[in-house]
């Protein structure tokens, strides 16, 4: 089975002390958000995501909730395409029962695979409203943040820790969760119709030379305001004009 498109690998750095280290995330709208679990950034001074079709972008917080360790991630200059994203399950808990099957998709295995692996296992428990989801799989460093995939495909929870009263079991956050605290980012639904390609194609054209033109000042604003250096500011620039110049 291939790997879902929309399981990213997360790499953080700690430039004082020159240590890196990686997590997993997930794609959770057009605009390129990605989700993972708050302990995987939180100590980060630079945030990299491996998109799948592109380079490494720069990201860094959008949105965050420590005490239920959730963070949604933002890129610094949004993508300039469209990216694949996951679906997220909205009624999990009426759809879901102890043993039913799981997979979650973690990069625990980066320094051996440029692709996230599957870990397949069973739901084993469920806590309290919002609480965690028991899986019946021992999850590894890196994949922290995953997503847990049900058997129709759709996102019903992010992979947080081992669950250290039961050894070879793991505990999830529900998606549900996600839903309450950052639904406003959440955007699957809210997509430009001139991005879909519906537009005839001089429009289209038209309207992605303007995007490209709207990224390049505020690269340009971001460096003058201090919040980017230049060398995040060259980089950037090259990948807009990677994607437009031969359109102009």
């Amino acid at each position: 089975m291939e790997p879902p498109p929309y399981v990213v690998c997360i790499s953080c750095t700690k430039k004082h002390e020159g240590t890196s280290f990686n997590g997993t995330g997930f794609i959770v709208d057009k605009l390129g958000h990605v989700a993972t679990c708050w302990h995987v950034v939180s100590k980060a001074d630079e945030i990299t995501v491996h998109l799948p079709y592109t380079e490494p972008w720069k990201y860094g917080i959008c949105k965050k909730l420590e005490r239920e360790d959730l963070v949604i991630l933002e890129s610094i200059v949004p993508p300039s395409i469209q990216t694949h994203n996951a679906l997220l399950h909205p009624d999990w808990q009426r759809c879901t029962s102890i043993g039913d099957s799981v997979t979650v998709w973690g990069f625990s295995a980066s320094e051996h695979y440029t692709a996230p692996q599957r870990l397949d296992c069973k739901i084993s428990g469920f806590g309290e409203i919002d609480g965690r989801i028991g899986l019946n799989g021992d999850i590894n460093h890196g994949d922290s943040g995953a997503p847990v995939v049900d058997a129709n495909g759709k996102v019903i929870g992010i992979a947080q820790a081992r669950d250290q009263k039961r050894s070879g079991h793991a505990m999830a956050i529900p998606i549900s969760l996600l839903f309450k605290i950052f639904q406003s980012e959440i955007q699957e639904q809210n997509i430009d119709p001139s991005a879909t390609g519906v537009l005839p194609e001089r429009e289209h054209v038209a309207r992605e030379l303007t995007l490209a033109r709207e990224k390049l000042q505020m690269l340009e604003q971001l460096h003058s305001e201090g919040i980017i250096s230049g060398e995040i500011k060259t980089e950037y620039t090259r990948k807009i004009l990677d994607r437009h110049l031969l359109m102009e």
